[in-house]
C-alpha cells in the first residue's frame, strides 16, 4: 500500500490482514494506525513524517527511513524518533534499550521478549509500551544477565 503524496495525516487503516508493505509518501506528517496487520513486514517512511503511532500486533521487521527525514532513524532493528524516543523494536528474546532514550512509545516493544533492560536515562513510557506476554524480567536502570 502506498500512501499518496496528497495526504498529510493518516488515521485508522486497521485489520488489513494481507498488507505486507507500507510506503508513506513525502508529504505525510502524521501516521496513527495499522494495528492488527499481521502480515506487514516493511514500512518505508517519507521525508516529512514527524509522528508515527500504532502498529499494535503488527510484526514490522524492517523500517526504511528516507535519508532526508529529520525525525526518524532505523538502527540495529529499532526505530527511534529524534534520538530520544524508542518507537519500535524487532522481535527479540531479550533486549537492552540504549542509554539516552528518555521515552518508550506505545507498542514499541512487542513479541516474545523474555528479558528487558531499561536505561537510567528513561523518564517515561507510554501506555502499552511493553506488550510482551512472555516477559519474565524487567531491569530498570541496569543490566540483567
Amino acid at each position: 500500500m502506498t500512501i499518496a503524496n496528497e495526504f498529510v495525516e493518516i488515521y485508522g487503516c486497521n485489520n488489513l490482514n494481507k498488507l505486507k508493505t507500507l510506503i508513506i509518501g513525502d508529504t505525510v506528517i502524521k501516521v496513527n494506525g495499522f494495528n492488527n496487520c499481521p502480515s506487514i513486514t516493511s514500512v518505508k517512511i517519507g521525508k516529512q513524517v514527524a509522528e508515527i503511532q500504532g502498529f499494535k500486533q503488527s510484526v514490522v521487521s524492517n523500517f526504511s527511513v528516507g535519508s532526508d527525514n529529520e525525525h526518524f532513524e532505523y538502527s540495529s532493528g529499532c526505530l527511534y524518533k529524534d534520538g530520544i524516543t524508542l518507537c519500535r523494536t524487532n522481535n527479540y528474546s531479550s533486549f537492552t534499550v540504549k542509554e539516552g532514550i528518555v521515552n518508550i512509545q506505545s507498542y514499541a516493544i512487542q513479541g516474545n521478549l523474555s528479558a528487558l533492560n531499561l536505561p537510567s536515562s528513561l523518564k517515561s513510557f507510554d501506555e502499552n509500551a511493553i506488550t510482551s506476554s512472555e516477559i519474565k524480567v524487567i531491569c530498570f536502570g541496569g543490566n540483567y544477565n
